[in-house]
Parts: C-alpha cells; structure tokens; sequence
C-alpha cells in the first residue's frame, strides 16, 4: 500500500514510487472494468472524512511551516463568542462587537454598494428578504443627497 508524504516531504523514495504506480495502475484497471466513478461519490467519502464543522475548526500552530492545518475538534461555542471581540481588540478598535454585530456590518455595506437582495441573504444566511431589509440602513451621504435641493433641469 502506497504511503502519503510526511510532513516537509516533496518526494517518495524509488521503491514508494514504484508501488504508488503499481496500485495507481490496478485501481485504474479495476475502475475500468466496474464502470465510471462520479466525483459524488468522492466528494461524499470527503464530506465524511472531515466530519461536521469545519469551518470552525481548532487551528493547530505546533507546526511553524504549515499555518493551515486545523484539528480534528470542533472550536467550543465559548470561544466562538470571544472571537470577535478579540479580534475587534487586536484591531484597536472600541465598542461592544459580536458576531452578530460583524454580519449587520458586512449586510449594509453589502446594500449600500448595491449588491442584490438575493445574493446578500446567501452570504448572511437569511431566509426570508423581510429578515435581511432590517440591515438596509441609509447613510450619510445618501442621507445628504435627501437633504439637498432638487436639481432644476436645463430646460426651464
């Protein structure tokens, strides 16, 4: 059975080399001969492999060359909750901020740059176009252009 690269590893010795190709070259026979496999099925046995959450995964640093590894244990709700304000704090900025609080922010900026209703429910999540309309917020300077006087057409 072929081995994957350790970590740091860019290549398989001769003998590694070799047996990767031999099974490579049966499994291509076998596949040939059973029918075509559907990238679902590959996709289904990846879904099972990473588990539930895995976009809130322990990040493990033990390791300085690869930032991007996560562990295998979902991040605790405890420490979802503290995340934004840690990194509000980090960043040097003041105020109560939640995860909550970030999602109204990125939904109005998303309306004020004219992004369509649609598209900002599948990033915030929302269901319904009545949960979203509540973070459609004017701002100054649309706030501003109310304000001001029409402007009189060249015509009159």
């Amino acid at each position: 059975m072929p081995s994957f690269l350790g970590r740091g590893e860019k290549q398989h010795s001769v003998e590694e080399s070799n047996t990767t190709r031999l099974v490579t070259k049966l499994r291509w026979i076998v596949e040939s001969i059973n029918g075509p496999r559907f990238i679902v099925d590959f996709y289904e046995s990846y879904l099972k492999a990473i588990g539930s959450g895995v976009f809130y995964r322990k990040p493990l640093i033990s390791d300085v060359q690869d930032k991007h590894c996560c562990g295998k244990s979902a991040l605790g709700v405890n420490k979802l909750n503290g995340l934004m304000r840690e990194m509000c704090e980090k960043g040097g900025l003041v105020g109560n901020f939640t995860n909550h609080s970030g999602k109204r922010t990125c939904a109005t900026a998303l309306y004020q740059a004219g992004i369509d209703e649609q598209q900002i429910m599948e990033r915030t999540g929302h269901r319904s176009t009545k949960g979203v309309r509540t973070y459609k917020t004017a701002n100054s300077n649309i706030q501003k252009r109310c304000l001001e006087p029409p402007v009189r057409s060249c015509y009159e």
